[in-house]
């Protein structure tokens, strides 16, 4: 195959993944929530969510992504939209890499690299997370970058040494369990360059004390600012601990992403066959199946399309190769369809589509409290939905708060990041008194990552008084619906014996519509020190039935 072919074949392949990015493009909620502690450390208040005088709170899990964003924001550009384009040009970044690791650390032949860096560009999860505004994609390919400098090239030297330890490093940042990724990366190291040079043993040690010299510098940085070794996330899922149902919603997690994106199924035996292959093949094997066995032992996550699998499905496409290769000495034409079904078996979950019947999954539904059993692509699209929904309620809360105003929130990312409202979180990311909270006796009633949610009473009972404890939009055809659907939230807010302290407010937001009509904005407002609670209900009845609500325009 000459080069210009398979640049060409390349290039195709690289189409078909960019459409699938655009395809699913999106910002889920939790990417607002490093948005909003880049927008501060930006503007010069500090690494921190809420600003004030307290002490700052790790509530975000990507430190390198943070800095990232905080640099984008300082420029002036756009977080929202810039992190997104970056998180796709990793992506293609990777894909890049990986067809160069197949050709010249493997010495694959181009049809066996490219139909593997296919299977990549139309592996569903992997063009979902190019995009979402998270880490997920960076963190790959800083993995990715480490693995080859410090396992797959040969040649060491100080310089490469200090490049690698760097690469581990960053990896280190990037993610909570970061640094665990790091040290497996040199493990492998060692194991693979055993028996070279001594210069190759240099260069590893080299690589080694880089890391431990910036993640430890890191690490004092980190507890002498935030007060604390780990970040709320991690101490919430510390204080879980590994259990046999949080090990069963893990196994449930693994399994519906395997029947939902069946191409996954072939990583193992490619594993296999990558085993029999030297210790490079071993290593790529190791951090092919790692990420699943990370994610069981997590109790999975609750974002879809697998997002923790993501990082190891480079590797994953290495071992799609060794397989692929494996076949082709038998039947060229058994390795191309093999090639092919690996195509199709990764493309049809972005339309919704699946081999494996829905009744199959759904008995592995790993999210039940939501109601009833969603495909990865639904829940996709709820998650999409939802935040757009939720920057929507955040924008308008802009629009009516007051500065120094706070609210009680679970989803506490695009809501937080549009209005800008002190936020005491019931998920615990930024309170971290909630995540230290002692988890439930059985997890799998909650979603994954989210095992110790708060009602917002639990701010009241410790004395502490949100200015707004709910906030939803509704929509109302005429005055007799918005009338009944503010009586009915008149007595769920007297139903909890909360009308004493809090009153129901409703706004007017403009160019905010839904098929029902009108949108409007109902808020639990903590009522006035002094102020009638009867007096403030009857003064929104009558603004209700006579049409003068107040009218604003979000934010």
């Amino acid at each position: 195959m000459s080069r210009a072919v398979s640049w060409s074949a390349l290039g195709l392949a690289w189409l078909v993944h960019a459409a699938l990015v655009g395809r699913f493009w999106f910002v889920t909620d939790d990417a607002y929530i490093s948005f909003r502690y880049a927008r501060n450390w930006a503007s010069g208040l500090g690494l921190r969510y809420n600003v004030g005088e307290h002490v700052p709170v790790e509530g975000f899990s990507n430190f390198a992504w943070v800095a990232l964003a905080s640099l984008v924001d300082l420029s002036g550009a756009d977080t929202v939209r810039v992190m997104p384009l970056l998180s796709a040009a990793c992506g293609t970044a990777l894909l890049l890499l990986v067809y160069r690791a197949l050709r010249l650390r493997f010495s694959f032949d181009g049809e066996t690299s490219l139909s593997a860096t296919l299977a990549l560009a139309c592996c569903t999860p992997f063009a979902v997370w190019s995009t979402g505004g998270l880490e997920t994609m960076s963190f790959a390919l800083l993995l990715f970058l480490a693995v080859d400098r410090i396992v797959l090239a040969p040649g060491g030297g100080l310089a490469r040494g200090v490049a690698g330890g760097g690469l581990l490093a960053l990896v280190a940042l990037s993610r909570p369990e970061g640094v665990y990724w790091a040290v497996l990366v040199l493990v492998l190291g060692f194991a693979c360059r055993r028996g070279e040079s001594p210069g190759s043993a240099r260069f590893l040690r080299v690589g080694a004390l880089t890391l431990a010299v910036v993640f430890g510098a890191f690490t004092a940085w980190r507890i002498g600012y935030f007060g604390h070794f780990l970040s709320s996330s991690s101490t919430a899922k510390l204080a879980a601990g590994v259990r046999p149902d949080r090990i069963a919603r893990g196994l449930e997690y693994l399994a519906i992403q395997l029947l939902t994106t069946l191409s996954l199924v072939a990583i193992v035996p490619g594993c296999v066959v990558a085993l029999r292959r030297g210790a490079r093949g071993m290593s790529v094997a190791v951090l092919a199946l790692a990420f699943p066995v990370w994610s069981v032992l997590v109790s999975g996550d609750f974002m879809a399309f697998g997002r923790f699998l993501v990082p190891g499905l480079a590797f994953g496409a290495i071992a799609w190769a060794h397989l692929l290769d494996r076949v082709r000495t038998r039947s060229k034409r058994a390795s191309r369809i093999g090639a092919l079904s690996l195509v199709v078996l990764g493309l049809l979950p972005a339309f919704d589509l699946s081999v494996v019947p829905s009744s199959a999954r759904s008995a592995l539904d790993f999210r039940e409290q939501l109601g009833g059993y969603r495909s990865e692509y639904q829940y996709w699209r709820r998650q999409d939905v939802e935040t757009r929904r939720w920057a929507s309620r955040g924008r308008a809360l802009a629009a009516i708060a007051r500065p120094g105003e706070s609210i009680a929130l679970s989803a506490i990312g695009a809501v937080g990041y549009h209005s800008g409202l002190f936020v005491h979180d019931q998920l615990g990311l930024v309170t971290r008194e909630v995540a230290e909270e002692p988890p439930p006796e059985d997890v799998r009633d909650r979603m994954p990552g989210h095992d110790n949610p708060v009602d917002f009473r639990w701010f009241l009972a410790r004395g502490i008084r949100p200015t707004f404890v709910r906030a939803n939009f509704h929509g109302a055809a005429d005055t007799d619906e918005l009338l009944g659907k503010v009586n009915h939230s008149l007595d769920v807010l007297a139903g909890g014996r909360l009308d004493a302290e809090y009153s129901l407010d409703v706004i007017a937001v403009e160019g905010e519509e839904t098929e029902e009509g009108g949108r409007y904005l109902f808020v639990w407002r903590l009522l006035p020190q002094g102020a009638d609670p009867a007096r403030v209900r009857e003064r929104l009845l009558r603004r209700v039935t006579e049409g003068t609500l107040e009218t604003v325009a979000p934010l």
